[in-house]
């Protein structure tokens, strides 16, 4: 299978899951968002999703720079990790995960 191919496919099944996560940080209700019942709250899955996508979903030659509020803990699901971090600050890192080129494996 060409590259370009696999390329195309992987960008296409990506795409709703990023939409999916940047729903969830619009229409999340404030009383869930950074609810924690001893479980990562909804924020906490949010940069987790967004945190490893950004992780693997590059060229193996580019460094990796996470956003500077990321912290081990919140990408690892410690529950819960503190400060949570905002919905625009999610919202601006998604865009950023969704703006990524597909590497070329």
């Amino acid at each position: 299978m060409p590259k370009t191919y696999l390329n195309t496919m992987l960008a296409r099944h990506l795409e709703p899951p990023l939409s999916m996560l940047t729903s969830a940080t619009e229409v999340c209700p404030d009383s869930v968002w950074a609810k924690s019942d001893d479980t990562p709250p909804i924020w906490q899955h949010v940069l987790h999703s967004a945190y490893y996508l950004d992780k693997w979903m590059r060229e193996a030659s580019e460094p990796f720079s996470p956003p500077l509020f990321v912290s081990e803990a919140a990408v690892n699901l410690v529950a819960p990790a503190e400060p949570a971090v905002s919905r625009s600050e999610l919202r601006g890192y998604l865009h950023r995960v969704a703006r990524l080129p597909t590497p070329s494996w």
